[in-house]
């Protein structure tokens, strides 16, 4: 022992930071944005203000990148915009995505015939197209004002727990990468406890599930085209089925 009972003093000092987010070189107004920094696997997710402003501090120094997810902004009825994110997908691989700007427009590269184009807004309207060779394409996303519960069980009347979905939404498959993301939106593409998938703010339409145990599975039924075991056509409100199994 030394005896020497000396303690030193350190200050780690943040380091203040201030953004502007702009669409077009006009302000965003509460626009959600995650920050990112991948060389330490850190985020935050940030709104910015009315003058389309975030700040904050950081801890360490280095690159960060930002992304925009889309703006919680009223209109002046009071109704929140639809800012929709587009994702363009050709053979089931994840082309470009975008996002619609202020004036209801949003330009994305199609790369072939193949390419499907998914639109999410992020108050659930939801709509999925095949560009044609017009330059221009005018989109209609309907209402999500509908639910839908599906119950599976085996024909003896046990619930089916744990089983996860592919989607397809007026005959257009939602691949992973898409379905993932329709999942934050709508609920779990995966039965609970009871044997229940429920899936709300859904806009009315045509809608088709199709079983899987695992990734390369989906990849199969993707490839494969085999038909649907489950169809819905989903109406405004609420929407229930139940769906029978044989046990394996």
């Amino acid at each position: 022992m030394t005896g020497d009972e000396r303690t030193a003093e350190i200050a780690i000092h943040p380091l203040p930071f201030t953004a502007r987010v702009t669409m077009g070189s006009e302000p965003l107004p509460h626009a959600e944005v995650i920050l990112r920094n991948a060389s330490f696997q850190w985020h935050a997710d940030l709104e910015t203000d009315d003058a389309g402003r975030f700040a904050g501090e950081l801890w360490q120094p280095g690159d960060y990148a930002a992304e925009y997810r889309g703006s919680t902004a009223a209109d002046a009825a009071g109704h929140p915009p639809v800012a929709a994110e587009v994702v363009a997908v050709s053979n089931g691989v994840l082309r470009a995505t975008a996002y619609v700007d202020q004036e209801g427009r949003v330009r994305i590269p199609v790369a072939d015939t193949a390419t499907v184009v998914f639109i999410l807004g992020r108050d659930g309207s939801f709509a999925a197209l095949r560009p044609t060779n017009d330059d221009v394409t005018a989109v209609t996303l309907a209402a999500p004002a509908s639910s839908l519960r599906i119950t599976t069980r085996t024909i003896l009347g046990q619930p089916l727990p744990s089983v996860a979905m592919l989607i397809a939404y007026e005959g257009e498959v939602l691949p992973l990468e898409i379905a993932s993301r329709f999942e934050r939106a709508h609920g779990s593409l995966r039965t609970d406890s009871a044997g229940d998938l429920t899936l709300r703010n859904l806009p009315a339409g045509t809608y088709q599930f199709w079983p899987y145990a695992s990734d390369s599975e989906a990849e199969s039924i993707l490839a494969s085209a085999a038909p649907p075991p489950i169809t819905v056509n989903v109406k405004p409100g609420e929407n229930a089925v139940v769906v029978e199994f044989q046990a394996k």
